[in-house]
């Protein structure tokens, strides 16, 4: 099964946290670009180290140097500074966003109306003439906080619900709004490498999906330093509209675990090697293409009929991307070229300086002459031209 980034974005948007894990080379990190580009949202890109720590990551005393003196003084770090650019974005862009729609459809109709699962008593939904004047209509009209109906059109872009009246105008408005308004996303890079318990400190709560927005918020360890127009005076929080996607190498013998608390707070996709391989292969010609997918499958298939591997330890397809590195002109004439040795040296390339170290990596521990034996048998169906059809 091939994941695609347009089917990963649909779990974001209902999840909020996804952790994208599996073998080396996978392409989870591009996978996880791909999925904010998919969403049309600006992103933030990290990545986790074993030195990383709570004032990288959330906020921190910091060195500066005032008159020539070197004072210290409370810095965001950069997951609270995204956050707080990202509350100053949604409230700053709610306005904007339902002034534009407004004016863009009032252009196109003398009213519009909207008539759907507001909870409210006798005529419910809400609507707009060309004055801009925007109310939830129930028992009489009433001026709406702009937030109700942003609301209530999100709801109503989220079910899908375009059984109403005016229905196509309504989604897209709704769309409009909903893109407009939900488009952060924290992308973490290899989060397993990190000692998460002491760079999230009380993030560790805060990220849980259900505890997002203002009515959650917690203080901080340093929130007696925040000056008053600070957006998180009152207590920090993770803004209903920022994602996160992190991404971990399920085999890293130097990451960290991550304890039970805080995998449920993710949703959990494994990326295997032929899960992502046509869409990195691409940038490869046709026939390098086809040939380097027989070779990762067979290498693949191989990998784990060895005792103590298993599918975590095949090789990605971006490690094949590495066969641009070691192009050669090709003979111009197609027809004198041996097919079987064509790309011979690029392969050859590839394993003595990118598979074959990572291999014997995958194998240290054990007797020096089972891992050249092992290396052998690798290397044979590496070069290897024939796949099973049933390989997957």
């Amino acid at each position: 099964m091939q994941i695609n980034a347009q089917d990963l974005a649909e779990v974001l948007k209902g999840s909020k946290n996804i952790i994208l894990h599996g073998a080396p080379g996978t392409g989870k990190t591009h996978l996880a670009k791909q999925i904010a580009e998919e969403l049309g949202a600006e992103y933030e890109f990290v990545q986790f180290h074993p030195s990383y720590d709570y004032t990288d990551f959330v906020e921190g005393l910091r060195p500066v140097n005032e008159n020539g003196q070197v004072v210290f003084k409370r810095k965001d770090g950069i997951f609270k500074e995204f956050c707080k650019n990202s509350v100053v974005y949604y409230e700053d862009t709610l306005e904007k966003t339902m002034k534009n729609c407004h004016d863009y459809f009032a252009r196109k109709f003398s009213t519009y109306n909207f008539f759907g699962s507001y909870n409210a008593s006798g005529r419910t939904g809400f609507c707009a003439n060309y004055n801009g004047y925007l109310w939830i209509e129930k028992e009489k009209n009433y001026y709406a906080e702009t937030k109700d109906i942003i609301n209530f059109m999100i709801d109503i872009y989220k079910q899908n619900s375009i059984d109403i009246k005016n229905q196509k105008i309504q989604y897209d408005i709704a769309k409009t709004i909903y893109n407009h308004c939900f488009r952060k996303i924290f992308i973490i890079d290899e989060i397993n490498r990190g000692e998460i318990s002491k760079i999230f400190g009380e993030l560790f709560y805060l990220i849980d999906p259900d505890k997002r927005g203002k009515e959650h918020s917690a203080k901080t360890q340093y929130q007696n330093l925040l000056e008053d127009e600070d957006a998180f005076k009152d207590g920090f929080y993770i803004p209903d509209n920022v994602y996160i996607i992190a991404t971990m190498n399920d085999i890293d013998r130097s990451a960290e675990p991550i304890d039970f608390a805080f995998r449920r707070r993710f949703t959990w996709i494994n990326v295997k090697a032929s899960d992502t391989e046509d869409i990195i292969l691409n940038e490869l010609d046709k026939k390098l293409k086809e040939k380097a997918k027989i070779k990762m499958k067979n290498l693949n298939r191989a990998i784990i009929a060895l005792d103590g591997l298993d599918e975590n330890y095949q090789i990605g397809a971006s490690y094949f991307l590495k066969l641009l590195n070691y192009l050669i002109d090709e003979i111009d004439e197609v027809d004198e070229v041996d097919e079987v040795d064509e790309y011979r040296k690029e392969f050859n390339c590839l394993w003595e300086y990118h598979l074959e170290p990572l291999l014997r990596e995958y194998l240290s521990g054990r007797p020096s002459q089972e891992i050249e034996n092992e290396l052998r048998k690798l290397k044979s169906e590496y070069d290897s031209q024939e796949v099973e059809n049933n390989n997957g």
